[in-house]
């Protein structure tokens, strides 16, 4: 039947219903967090070449190297992480040296039991589609599959064709998680007042003794952002830099002040407020010994804006990291919440996973159960290569690109810098390599497969998620950057995720501070014309 967005939202309602009966019923497998593909070429002395992976995370493709060496050419397995959750795309793609049958295998992946037997891992394969290639005979219905138990699929392929399969999975869930069919509403109408924001970056969260311009805003500055359309802005701040000793740890007056002072601003020209502790290297470095700090930061904060309006939220933590992970986060977050709702009962509060508030992270995320007011912020700059080429502070075989264009593929191929790393040499490999607008790794997949995830963890646990940083660099062309803002902000809708850019007038600038204008092609990104 044809799928409608609404459709689409019944269908996500019942699914998630399904699985958290199954959770409580515990009607699951061990718990897979990898699907896994074998391509086989049937016909002797065809060899599998170009095997690689598009926008799916922590995968890979290899040889099947436990055959024959002389066996090897004609095969690949690969692996792509996947989550209970969400099935989000996956693309892997590869070519024939003649034309043949390939046979695809869909199974979870090979673990040994202890006993010299394969554990029973299962995946549901939930869609499977091939470009370049045809089925013989009929798909197989998508089912869950085991190693033991694939679901066999068999391409007609020709000679010298890329072929792309796009494929999407689910694991089982994990024992102890359960789903909800509640969402929780005041979190969900909360979240509502942060639909389209922009951070206010490279300003109050840069360390006192440093100089990294002047990018100061003021009302003036509010009043451009609400007339743009902006809904809310993001306040990084860094509010460790201005503490005095233990205990207290008491903020300065000053960078208070000059908070409170935004803070009106931005209300009185009708935005909404994030306010957060951005770049606490400290506590990511060792949280123990600096979670005192934090809490003590926020009694305060709480305390101070207790009486502000709801369009005020406070983000506990700006991309947690390194020490600070996800798991040691969700033991944090509850300390930290239990101060500020000693004030602020009922305040939206942004908290994420790790990782730099990674969606691939929020698997690991624990929230508490009773705290009904929490958004759930995540940030995403894919595809990185493009969206941070010739950033000054970047790996130097980013800094020195070439001009990265958004979608690829180039116009021509772009030279891969000697002494690359892998992950670098890798993408612009497939970036130069592959031919579709829609499957090059510089393209709205990984933007697509990664809010898929986002919108799925939010489906599941009934909690709504926030996309509190995308940008682009301003080194990328004006045409290849309103068309990485348009294609976030369209998934991001289609998915019900709010968003805020990176940034405002720094160096993923929104704003031209000369000419008091969007650059070029922003506004349209953004704001299009019905």
């Amino acid at each position: 039947m044809t799928r409608t967005p609404r459709t689409n939202r019944i269908l996500r309602f019942f699914g998630c219903l399904l699985l958290a009966v199954l959770a409580c019923a515990g009607a699951t497998a061990a718990d897979a967090t990898h699907g896994r593909v074998d391509l086989i070429a049937e016909t002797a002395g065809v060899s599998l070449e170009n095997g690689m992976w598009i926008a799916a995370s922590d995968s890979f493709i290899e040889r099947r190297n436990w055959l024959p060496q002389a066996e090897q050419h004609a095969s690949y397995f690969a692996e792509f992480a996947v989550d209970y959750f969400a099935s989000a795309p996956s693309v892997v793609m590869f070519t024939a040296s003649d034309d043949t049958h390939v046979r695809v295998e869909l199974a979870a992946p090979w673990k040994d039991s202890g006993n010299g037997e394969p554990l029973e891992w299962s995946v549901a394969y939930e869609s499977f589609h091939a470009d370049g290639a045809d089925v013989v005979g009929e798909v197989p219905q998508l089912t869950s599959a085991s190693i033991a138990n694939p679901i066999a699929i068999t391409l007609a392929v020709k000679k010298n064709v890329s072929v792309r399969l796009e494929i999407t999975a689910r694991a089982s869930i994990p024992n102890g998680i359960i789903g909800t069919i509640a969402r929780l509403s005041h979190a969900f109408e909360l979240a509502k007042k942060l639909k389209r924001g922009v951070n206010l970056s490279n300003w109050l969260e840069v360390p006192p003794s440093e100089n990294w311009g002047d990018n100061s805003c003021n009302a003036s500055d509010m009043r451009h952002i609400a007339g743009q359309g902006f809904d809310h802005i993001r306040l990084p701040v860094g509010w460790h830099h201005y503490v005095g000793n233990a205990p207290s740890f008491m903020i300065s007056p000053e960078i208070l002040a000059t908070v409170d002072q935004v803070i009106r601003q931005a209300t009185d020209a009708g935005l909404a407020v994030i306010v957060d502790i951005h770049h606490f290297e400290e506590f990511t470095t060792n949280p123990q010994a600096e979670e005192a700090k934090l809490i003590a930061i926020w009694k305060q904060l709480a305390t101070r804006y207790a009486a502000q309006p709801e369009s005020v939220f406070f983000e506990i933590l700006n991309e947690p990291k390194d020490a600070a992970t996800t798991v040691v986060m969700n033991a944090v977050y509850p300390k930290v919440l239990s101060t500020i709702r000693a004030t602020n009962p009922n305040r939206g509060v942004l908290v994420g996973p790790g990782n730099f508030n990674s969606i691939s992270e929020l698997s690991q995320l624990r929230l508490p159960p009773d705290d009904q007011n929490l958004i759930v912020t995540v940030h995403s700059y894919d595809p990185y290569v493009f969206t941070h080429q010739r950033a000054e502070w970047t790996d130097p075989a980013v800094r020195n690109l070439s001009p990265i264009q958004f979608p690829g593929p180039p116009t021509a191929p772009v030279s891969i810098p000697p002494n690359a790393p892998d992950w670098v040499a890798s993408w612009l490999r497939n970036y130069n390599a592959v031919a579709s607008s829609e499957h090059n790794p510089s393209s709205s997949l990984p933007i697509r497969r990664a809010l898929a995830v986002a919108s799925g963890w939010s489906e599941f646990h009934g909690r709504p998620v926030h996309l509190g940083e995308f940008g682009a660099y301003t080194k990328a062309d004006a045409t290849s950057r309103e068309n990485y803002y348009a294609q976030v902000r369209k998934q991001a809708e289609s998915a019900n995720i709010g968003w805020c850019i990176w940034d405002w007038k720094a160096g993923f600038a929104y704003w031209d501070r000369n000419t008091n204008q969007p650059l070029a092609g922003m506004r349209e990104a953004l704001f299009p014309i019905p």
